[in-house]
């Protein structure tokens, strides 16, 4: 596997600079607050918003099979969004929580991070790594990152998966010069930092489904409902 866009005739979607601190939202949010964990992170990047996301493994399966509850990003994009009146981001907040049994989402510190009710990843709450990660482009800075998880130092070639809407390729900050200060902080506290470095941008983890919970995957949620991960294997 490799990172890249799936389908031909690609597009090639540009980031756009980030709503203030994700104040707001668009309004048709609200009515929209019982999609899939996952739908609810492509939609709130798609609205200039940095997200978190812990995501169960059997609900990211469920999720790749058609359903009304998957968000449809050619049905409501970034263009749409600009154009509705918005509402404050802790309304959708509350419609999300009032819709969802199994997950729960938050702001804090300007990133909306949605997770499990219960059984959480303890690892994402953790400080396991140390010194500073840089890295030019978000790919690399994700093969980086994932390697200093698994105790290594990234070497060689980068692969990982990817998944996304035909016909758009993935923005790939290949620009942008990362540089992520790992010391005291949780992992949650470092993902935010790699985001935040190349907004509007959602990180994402897959967790286990059984418990122990343990990290499987982490990735970046992109605009137009693509989403790039890699397997982990954590100490």
């Amino acid at each position: 596997m490799r990172f890249g866009a799936l389908g031909l005739g690609l597009l090639l979607i540009q980031a756009q600079p980030a709503h203030a601190a994700c104040d707001t939202v668009p309004s048709s949010f609200i009515a929209r607050a019982d999609v899939y964990a996952i739908s609810a992170a492509q939609m709130l990047v798609e609205a200039g918003c940095t997200v978190g996301l812990e995501a169960l493994r059997q609900d990211y399966e469920e999720f790749q099979r058609p359903s009304p509850k998957r968000w449809n990003p050619w049905n409501a994009n970034r263009d749409h969004f600009a154009e509705e009146e918005r509402v404050p981001t802790a309304e959708f907040v509350r419609a999300f929580n009032a819709t969802h049994d199994s997950y729960t989402s938050e702001l804090r510190d300007g990133v909306v991070l949605i997770r499990p009710v219960s059984g959480r990843a303890p690892y994402l709450e953790e400080r396991p790594l140390r010194g500073t990660l840089q890295a030019k482009g978000l790919f690399i800075m994700l093969a980086t990152v994932t390697e200093a998880m698994q105790g290594r130092v990234l070497s060689g070639g980068v692969a990982g998966s990817t998944l996304g809407t035909p016909g758009v390729e993935i923005d790939r900050a290949e620009g942008v010069k990362f540089s992520v200060v790992t010391d005291g902080k949780t992992v949650i506290e470092i993902l935010n930092d790699i985001v935040a470095q190349s907004a509007p941008r959602g990180w994402w983890v897959i967790r286990s489904n059984g418990l122990p919970a343990r990290v499987e995957a982490v990735g970046f949620i992109h605009r137009f409902g693509s989403m790039s991960s890699r397997e982990v294997r954590l100490p």
